[in-house]
């Protein structure tokens, strides 16, 4: 009796452990379920919405301060900042209202220094086709979309060949045109259905 007991008390631990595992890891390896009803928006759609009514390129970074991945992404999205923040008109869309932010989470989004967008009714997400985060959206003058997607295949964004938001980034400057994998355009990362905070 007493082998059983312990046997029983090991698998319990070991499936809380696993189950620990994958909602803080596994999960985030495989692509973000598409939501019910979910319309895809071409590359090249023409967006237009009031509220970014200038004529400058955009960068629309797309970020919930909760999901484990876009922490992750936070360097990564800093360093494009710094090097091409004078190239674009810079956003940081949240689906959580700017009054429900803890201090830390506040003042990160303060130190961006860029345009913060609550989009809480998915709005933008959805007129960009984004349903996951993190996602970099760019936006070119004319309001198309010219790239919508991953930052990077990996999960820490440290792999320059597939570092996608700096290849499309400088694409776009160039004026020229990539044949981006699939890969860059499946998502992966925190659903926006999903609450995470």
């Amino acid at each position: 009796m007493r082998k059983l007991v312990t046997y029983t008390s090991l698998v319990v631990i070991f499936s809380l452990i696993a189950a620990f595992f994958y909602i803080q890891e596994i999960q985030y390896w495989t692509p973000t379920p598409l939501p019910k009803g979910f319309k895809p928006i071409a590359i090249g759609t023409k967006v237009d919405l009031n509220l970014f009514r200038s004529s400058e390129k955009k960068l629309i970074h797309f970020y919930n301060p909760n999901c484990p991945c876009s922490k992750f992404n936070t360097p990564s999205y800093k360093a494009l900042l710094k090097q091409y923040r004078h190239d674009f008109d810079c956003y940081v869309v949240i689906q959580k209202a700017i009054k429900g932010l803890d201090n830390k989470e506040a003042d990160f989004l303060k130190e961006l220094n860029v345009k913060i967008v609550v989009d809480l009714d998915k709005r933008l997400a959805n007129a960009y086709g984004v349903y996951s985060t993190p996602q970099i959206v760019l936006v070119d003058e004319m309001d198309q979309i010219y790239y919508r997607g991953n930052y990077n295949q990996a999960r820490y964004c440290t792999n320059p060949q597939t570092n996608f938001a700096k290849i499309a980034i400088d694409s776009m400057l160039r004026g020229s045109e990539y044949l981006f994998p699939s890969s860059a355009f499946t998502a992966y990362g925190c659903s926006l259905n999903r609450k995470t905070y």
